[in-house]
C-alpha cells in the first residue's frame, strides 16, 4: 500500500470479508495502551480493544484480534527491533509520553493532536518521521542507549542519569520480575 497514492484503509479483511474499523489515531493510541496493559482479566482488555477498533465486529474473535494487530502495525510486514528481541523493554509509551508526543507534533508539523482528526496510518507516518531533535526522540534515544558501548565516563554518567530520569514505569508483576532474575541467574551459572 502506498500512503500517497492509495486510499487509506477503513476496514480489515477477514476470510474474504471486509469489516469496517474506526480509523482515527486516537482510537488506535488507546488500543496501543491496552496492548501494553497488564490486567488480571485479559478477556476484558481484548473486548475493549475489539470495541475500539471495529465498527462491524467479526464473529471469529481470534481472527478479529489478529486483524487489529496488523492494522495497528499499519499492515506493515517489516520487522521491528522488538520482533528481533533487541529491545525487550518498551522505549516509548502512548500513555506516559503523551505530552512529548503532543509537543513533538506541534513543534515539527504544527499539528495540535488534541484537536486533530487523522487516519492512524498518517499518524504512524508522521510519528516515524519525527526529527531526532524533538524532545520525544531524545527521550527514546536515552531509553534505548546501550551504556556498554559508551566509553567516555562523563557521557556514560550523563546517559545513565537520563535513562533513570526518563524511564518508563515498570509494569511487570512481581512474579515476572522474579522470573527475569531467575533467568539471569541460570544464564550465569
Amino acid at each position: 500500500m502506498n500512503i500517497i497514492t492509495d486510499k487509506l484503509p477503513d476496514s480489515i479483511n477477514i476470510d474474504g470479508k471486509d469489516y469496517r474499523v474506526h480509523t482515527d489515531f486516537k482510537n488506535w493510541i488507546k488500543i496501543g495502551i491496552l496492548f501494553s496493559d497488564k490486567r488480571e482479566n485479559i478477556s476484558d482488555a481484548i473486548a475493549e480493544i475489539l470495541k475500539l477498533a471495529y465498527i462491524d465486529l467479526p464473529k471469529d474473535i481470534k481472527s478479529a484480534f489478529y486483524g487489529v494487530f496488523k492494522f495497528y502495525k499499519g499492515f506493515s510486514d517489516e520487522k521491528t527491533e522488538e520482533d528481533d528481541g533487541v529491545h525487550k523493554k518498551s522505549v516509548f509509551s502512548y500513555e506516559y509520553d503523551a505530552p512529548y508526543i503532543q509537543t513533538a507534533f506541534k513543534t515539527q508539523y504544527n499539528i495540535d493532536l488534541q484537536n486533530e482528526k487523522m487516519h492512524w496510518f498518517k499518524f504512524l507516518a508522521y510519528f516515524k518521521s519525527l526529527d531526532e531533535n524533538v524532545m520525544l526522540m531524545k527521550i527514546i534515544g536515552y531509553r534505548c542507549a546501550d551504556l556498554t558501548k559508551i566509553k567516555d565516563k562523563s557521557q556514560k554518567s550523563f546517559m545513565r542519569k537520563m535513562k533513570r530520569l526518563y524511564a518508563l514505569p515498570d509494569k511487570r508483576t512481581e512474579s515476572e520480575k522474579e522470573a527475569e532474575i531467575i533467568d539471569a541467574l541460570n544464564i550465569l551459572f
